[in-house]
């Protein structure tokens, strides 16, 4: 699909991170957990008076072909547990086949508008891969493309949205590793958490952007405010998360996941509720296995950074972004004394940021008006 005028296109990013999905749009931040699950009827006796998008019950159409009815986000989550999925540790995000599904439902409804149910989108779209992945597996850039590009139709079949029905024409891709997306939002203004004068000024040494991802950390190497390199390592916040897990289920029988987990420790302190409906406080646990994970994880970094020659007395500061680094912030200041560490603020945004200024080409101006929904919103009833 072509079009003439470039200007018209709509710029839009995506980060699909393994547990959280987020989009950028010129007037608003998102995000939603990154399950979706087969669709089906729904017998309700009353009207659903959940958040919308907790409520994203779609029929999707992809150039032709009809994939046919998800529940996805939160609705996963909430109506269809068994059978809910989202990407395993091992596999690729390119490779994942219901990618696509989430993407262009998360695009759709951050485009949703009462006032115009049935809408025409035209495109530009900027999203990211592992940084392993993006160098190691360059046909997996064009397997991204290939599912993207084009046109896409989103059918929202909850009452709550009126029968909306979204086309996303997706014209344009450009596609970056992960972390050095979030490195391009910082050093080009876009995101205010990081001093511009801290990248420029330390023209003989390094600045890392260190994304502590679901299964991956990636790694951005700055120099001068240049990029000098991006690589990354399997490892990432899944690890403590799923390890939890499986004590939970062999000390105490509790059958969990790890997404629900990790929704314990970022907002209720550390109390689970079961399906059985007893609470359980895994708060304890999760500082034992939080910090052996980030031991663990800054001694890969540092071994990865050797690997590539960067001795790590020639690092000015590492700045930590992503989800991952949210849950670990307490645990890099205390015991990662071999770097100057900072978790910047709102890490969760930090690459879907660069996505976004890699489309827009907004590159100094500051969007005012976006507005962050926490993560965890689409879990509220």
């Amino acid at each position: 699909m072509t079009n003439n005028n470039i200007s018209n296109l709509i710029p839009i990013g995506i980060d699909y991170g393994n547990e959280i999905i987020k989009v950028k749009t010129a007037t608003q931040e998102l995000g939603m957990v990154n399950l979706i699950a087969p669709g089906r009827e729904r017998r309700k006796l009353s009207v659903d008076r959940s958040h919308p998008i907790n409520l994203l019950d779609v029929q999707i159409r992809s150039n032709g072909e009809d994939l046919g009815r998800w529940f996805v986000g939160g609705m996963a989550y909430k109506y269809s547990q068994n059978r809910a999925m989202n990407r395993e540790e091992g596999g690729n995000k390119a490779d994942f086949p219901y990618m696509a599904h989430s993407v262009l439902t998360i695009m759709a409804y951050s485009l949703f508008d009462p006032k115009e149910l049935n809408k025409v989108v035209d495109i530009k779209l900027g999203i990211g891969l592992s940084a392993e992945e993006y160098w190691q597996y360059p046909t997996h850039q064009e397997l991204v493309r290939k599912r993207l590009l084009g046109e896409h139709t989103i059918e929202f079949l909850n009452p709550a949205f009126e029968q909306a029905k979204i086309q996303l024409n997706i014209h344009e891709i450009i596609i970056m590793p992960e972390s050095s997306a979030a490195a391009l939002a910082y050093v080009t203004g876009e995101d205010p958490s990081i001093s511009r004068s801290s990248l420029y000024e330390i023209v003989d040494a390094y600045n890392l952007i260190v994304d502590v991802g679901g299964f991956t950390t990636d790694v951005a190497v700055l120099a001068g405010g240049e990029f000098e390199d991006s690589f990354g390592f399997n490892s990432g916040i899944a690890e403590p998360l799923s390890l939890i897990a499986e004590a939970l289920r062999r000390n105490y029988d509790i059958e969990v996941n790890r997404q629900q987990v990790g929704i314990a420790l970022r907002r209720y302190n550390g109390v689970l509720l079961t399906r059985q409906g007893d609470k359980i406080n895994i708060e304890a646990m999760g500082k034992v296995f939080f910090r052996d994970f980030t031991v663990h994880m800054v001694n890969r970094l540092l071994k990865v950074l050797r690997d590539n020659d960067i001795d790590k007395r020639q690092i000015h500061k590492a700045y930590f972004v992503g989800g991952g680094s949210y849950m670990i912030r307490d645990y890099l200041q205390t015991y990662v004394t071999d770097l100057d560490v900072e978790v910047i603020d709102d890490p969760l945004m930090a690459n879907v940021r660069g996505y976004y200024v890699s489309v827009s080409g907004r590159y100094q101006q500051k969007k005012q008006g976006a507005t962050t929904q926490d993560e965890d919103g689409v879990f509220r009833s």
